[in-house]
């Protein structure tokens, strides 16, 4: 049975990720909004609606992406259509940090970043972008510490294996690709194909 619905989106959600402390959702929408919801408020029946702590209007229409820190303080947002950066957003505050990984940059993504995640010590960002690449960025400076090119499409899903020595990076070209996150090749470690669509 439901035990709860999440009702306040207008359009298409794209993205939903836990809090660390399991007690929080993030919801990434077509609509242009991330809302950052109480799991846990009032009675869980049928019926019940949950309870939104914060709504942001980013500047990212629509949003692709929404992803907690491992602190779950702030919440990394990644969308179109001018989304060529990931920006980070303080869940106390419910506004801009002022750290938008990209811009300004003197390698910034050339397309819109449809994923972007943490890194397990929560110190790096891992985005993911339609210009077929991921990147991986210092959250301290905003600069980019390395690029993985490989892929014959757009780069739409990016995660760090759990203790952030390794990362994967799905594609439109169907692939997964897996990659050590601070090797010096420029190769991916292994290739996974297999599928037939688009890896999201």
């Amino acid at each position: 049975s439901c035990l709860r619905t999440f009702a306040e989106h207008v359009d298409w959600i794209e993205r939903v990720a836990y809090s660390p402390a399991g007690s929080e959702l993030v919801t990434a929408s077509m609509d242009c909004t991330a809302k950052v919801w109480d799991i846990e408020a009032g009675r869980c029946t049928r019926s019940s609606i949950a309870l939104i702590l914060r709504t942001f209007k980013a500047e990212l229409c629509p949003l692709f992406s929404a992803a907690y820190s491992p602190c779950g303080q702030t919440v990394a947002l990644a969308g179109a259509p001018t989304g060529t950066c990931a920006q980070i957003w303080d869940l106390r505050s419910g506004s801009a940090t002022g750290i938008a990984l990209g811009q300004g940059s003197r390698s910034p993504h050339e397309d819109n970043v449809v994923d972007a995640q943490f890194s397990p010590d929560g110190l790096s960002v891992l985005s993911g972008s339609q210009d077929r690449t991921a990147k991986l960025w210092d959250l301290r400076s905003g600069e980019c510490l390395r690029t993985f090119t490989g892929h014959n499409d757009g780069v739409s899903a990016v995660l760090f294996r759990h203790d952030g020595r390794q990362i994967m990076t799905g594609s439109c070209d169907r692939n997964l690709r897996l990659w050590e996150r601070d090797g010096g090749s420029d190769e991916p470690a292994r290739t996974f194909k297999g599928h037939s669509g688009f890896v999201t």
